[in-house]
């Protein structure tokens, strides 16, 4: 699909610091995940935040406020990780009933 206006359209993933070298001089609470949300037809970061653990609770705290400035977009595009689902997908039911969200 080719989003035809802002707003229409987010891509949200998680980058992945588990593996840096010099991880063995980070306490073992340190941040290790980041979680983007960019909108699709402008390219804008809509929210950018760092992660200590991959899961639904961290993705959800870095996504909220992205829909709290934005509103929520038509469609919301993730890969298929369980960090999208839990309480990712019980937010968007009750909160923003119509977004859709399309794992790829």
């Amino acid at each position: 699909m080719i989003p035809n206006g802002f707003n229409v359209q987010w891509h949200m993933d998680l980058a992945d610091f588990t593996r840096v070298p010099d991880k063995s001089t980070s306490p073992p609470d340190c941040y290790t995940w980041v979680c983007i949300v960019v909108e699709r037809c402008s390219g804008a970061i809509l929210a950018l935040g760092p992660m200590r653990a991959k899961s639904s609770r961290e993705v959800l705290r870095v996504l909220a406020p992205a829909y709290g400035f934005n509103g929520g977009p038509m469609i919301l595009t993730t890969d298929g990780g369980t960090e999208f689902a839990g309480e990712v997908k019980v937010f968007l039911d009750e909160w923003f009933p119509g977004t859709k969200h399309i794992v790829t």
